[in-house]
């Protein structure tokens, strides 16, 4: 009985390849339309990270007005206090 030729293990360099979703493929073998959706993808992925960092930046921002607010409101009388809402 022939013993089986064990394939080489498979090493992912990010200089050769590229990952789109489980395949992995040679970026020398992507097509022109190909490179171009890639790119794509890499843009708006920065785009979305951007976003989300100004997104945190503003909740962040936000939560210190609430602080602030309360503290200068501290002294002042409300005219009305709501009851807590049900669960």
């Amino acid at each position: 009985m022939a013993a089986k030729k064990k394939a080489p293990e498979f090493v992912y360099d990010a200089e050769k390849h590229i990952r789109v979703g489980e395949g992995v493929y040679n970026q020398s073998d992507l097509t022109a339309g190909a490179r171009t959706e890639i790119s794509l993808v890499h843009w708006i992925d920065q785009k979305l990270a951007d976003l989300q960092a100004q997104l945190n930046t503003m909740r962040d921002g936000r939560t210190v007005c609430i602080q602030r607010l309360v503290v200068a409101l501290s002294d002042v009388e409300p005219v009305h206090v709501e009851p807590p809402a049900e669960k």
